[in-house]
C-alpha cells in the first residue's frame, strides 16, 4: 500500500500539472468538435511533458512555463515557415483574420 505522504506527494503533483495546463487551455473552446479537443488536450499535456523534461535537464537554461511556451511557438513557426511570432498575445487582433 502507498503510504500517506506518497498519497499527499500526488496529489499535490497532480494539483500542480492542472494549474499549469489551466494557463493553456486551448480546449475550453466551446462548439468545437470533441476529437479537436482530445488533440489539443493531448497537445497540452505534451507540452507540459517537454517542460518537466527540460527543466529536470541540468545545464538547461531554466525557462517559466509562459517563456518555455513562447519559444516552442517560435522554433515551430521557425520549422514551418512562418515569418512573425507576436511577443505579447494582448496585441493580436482576432478579428482581423484574411481568409484570401
Amino acid at each position: 500500500w502507498l503510504q500517506k505522504t506518497d498519497v499527499h506527494r500526488q496529489v499535490l503533483d497532480f494539483d500542480l500539472k492542472d494549474q499549469k495546463l489551466s494557463m493553456h487551455l486551448l480546449e475550453s473552446k466551446r462548439r468545437l468538435e470533441w476529437y479537436i479537443k482530445v488533440f489539443r488536450r493531448l497537445f497540452n499535456v505534451s507540452v507540459l511533458n517537454a517542460y518537466v523534461i527540460h527543466s529536470k535537464n541540468i545545464g538547461q537554461r531554466k525557462l517559466t512555463h509562459r517563456k518555455f511556451w513562447y519559444q516552442l511557438a517560435e522554433e515551430l513557426c521557425q520549422r514551418f515557415g512562418v515569418d512573425v511570432v507576436p511577443r505579447n498575445p494582448g496585441n493580436i487582433n482576432r478579428l482581423n483574420v484574411s481568409l484570401g
